[in-house]
């Protein structure tokens, strides 16, 4: 069995050559629509077909077939595209959408064809919705009505949060600490100034009390 990962480029892209790279045992190319980069394709072939998603008939629930996901190879593809993005990213705003791979499941013979009952699935990250209320909404937009808005500081939370998704903990509290750096420490930075510049924030004092006494102390 051939199995194809294709992860779509988040920004149209213009690279003048390219070709097959080896890739984990497998090969990367290029895939290009009238000289525009659109997305890269990760192909391993003389695969496993126990790799391919099966279906089978549900007893409970609305849908009428189950399927299971049994790919052990998109999850080491997603992170080493992941990481590529890292590097390439320190000097150009270009990425993949890595949260998005399309795998396609392909015979390589016909009676391998036949055995595969799913051809192709998408991996897309689990999203629950988001209980906002109303009155933050509206508050956030008369803030921006005539405040400054906290570009910055908004950057370092969203990326704190995204990484503790992703259970990165190291990568979530490096930016959760420059966040309390750049809100509460006055412009310290050394090691001494910004712990007395903490220490002197109340508001930071009390909040950090509340959180240890909500695990029960540390």
């Amino acid at each position: 069995m051939r199995i194809r990962y294709v992860v779509a480029f988040t920004r149209e892209v213009i690279i003048d050559d390219h070709w097959s790279v080896p890739f984990q045992g497998g090969t990367y190319r290029v895939i290009e629509d009238k000289g525009v980069a659109k997305a890269l394709e990760v192909t391993f072939s003389k695969q496993p077909l126990d790799l391919a998603p099966s279906m089978s008939q549900a007893f409970q629930g609305h849908a009428k077939f189950d399927i299971a996901v049994r790919d052990t190879r998109v999850d080491p593809v997603q992170q080493q595209l992941k990481d590529a993005m890292s590097f390439l990213q320190c000097y150009f705003e270009a990425g993949l959408a890595t949260d998005e791979i399309e795998a396609f499941y392909e015979g390589e013979s016909p009676e391998e064809e036949e055995l595969i009952s799913v051809k192709s699935m998408q991996k897309s990250p689990a999203t629950v919705p988001l209980p906002l209320r109303f009155d933050l909404l509206t508050r956030a937009l008369m803030a921006a009505e005539d405040s400054i808005p906290p570009r910055f500081e908004a950057t370092l939370a969203s990326s704190a949060r995204t990484a503790m998704a992703a259970q990165q903990f190291i990568d979530s509290f490096r930016y959760a600490f420059l966040l309390m750096e750049s809100v509460y420490g006055r412009g310290q930075f050394r090691s001494e100034a910004l712990k007395s510049a903490f220490k002197g924030d109340a508001r930071l004092m009390e909040m950090v009390s509340a959180a240890i006494s909500g695990h029960g102390g540390a």
